[in-house]
């Protein structure tokens, strides 16, 4: 079987562009953001905090192939946006002492189109300055807090939301804050939450109705049994219907008597 074809550079531009096209597959692709002071000397005082961007990933194929296939656009460097760097500061290179050295911004091979940014254990909020552009996003959580939730709103293009919850606790917490706190782009068909702990995967949409069906012979004795404690349903979790008020509390419940911890 021919692994060449010598022949490429000659076929007409419109189906080598193609070719280069086809050869994008989606990937996973994990990006950090570490934050950093520069060393502090007594020509350097500079005590800001700066960040960088980065990527385990490795680069794409098409990427490395040749100038024609890296320019065509397939994939685009991101991200760069995310990074703080210093204008110049002093370096010392070997054999020259201290030089000024201009900063310069990292950025990751992407294409937004196909890939899913998976950001591991951070907060959505590290890609606020590229939150618009991301499709697919890819996170991790042993818990999850109002403040993991609401950056989620400025990923206004999100198609789709994997969660990985380190456990059956943390898979019941994640789909409850996002039940109660989430009103962003991705409807909840295309939010995937999965219990690494036993493999399980379900979409917050299934969670949510399975849970209600459950839900359903308990709730007027627990309703009448907020009401009595004197607890206002209504008065918290503003822009969340009272049903899934009702369920998604009393599921917490159950959580919290069956496993005895606090919430």
């Amino acid at each position: 079987m021919a692994t060449s074809f010598h022949l490429f550079p000659f076929l007409p531009w419109e189906l080598r562009a193609r070719v280069w096209e086809l050869s994008a597959e989606p990937r996973t692709v994990q990006v950090t953001t570490v934050e950093y002071y520069l060393p502090l000397t007594a020509t350097n005082l500079d005590n800001t905090r700066y960040k960088r961007v980065s990527s385990p990933t490795p680069i794409p194929a098409v990427v490395q192939t040749c100038r024609e296939s890296r320019n065509l656009g397939v994939y685009r460097k991101c991200f760069s946006e995310v990074e703080r760097v210093p204008e110049r500061f002093l370096e010392v290179v070997e054999g020259e002492g201290y030089v000024w050295v201009n900063g310069v911004r990292r950025y990751v091979w992407v294409n937004l189109e196909l890939d899913t940014i998976d950001i591991g254990g951070q907060s959505p909020a590290i890609l606020k300055p590229v939150a618009s552009t991301i499709k697919q996003l890819k996170s991790e959580r042993a818990v999850m807090v109002v403040e993991d939730v609401e950056p989620l709103r400025d990923f206004s293009s999100l198609k789709e939301l994997q969660i990985g919850c380190w456990s059956e606790c943390s898979f019941l917490h994640c789909a409850c804050m996002l039940m109660l706190f989430y009103n962003g782009y991705v409807d909840a068909k295309h939010i995937t939450l999965t219990d690494e702990s036993n493999g399980h995967t379900t979409s917050l949409f299934d969670w949510n109705r399975q849970l209600e069906e459950r839900f359903e012979p308990y709730r007027e004795d627990f309703a009448a049994d907020l009401e009595a404690s004197g607890w206002q349903v209504d008065g918290v979790f503003e822009g969340v219907d009272r049903r899934t008020r009702l369920h998604v509390l009393w599921a917490i419940d159950q959580h919290m008597q069956v496993h005895d911890c606090q919430w």
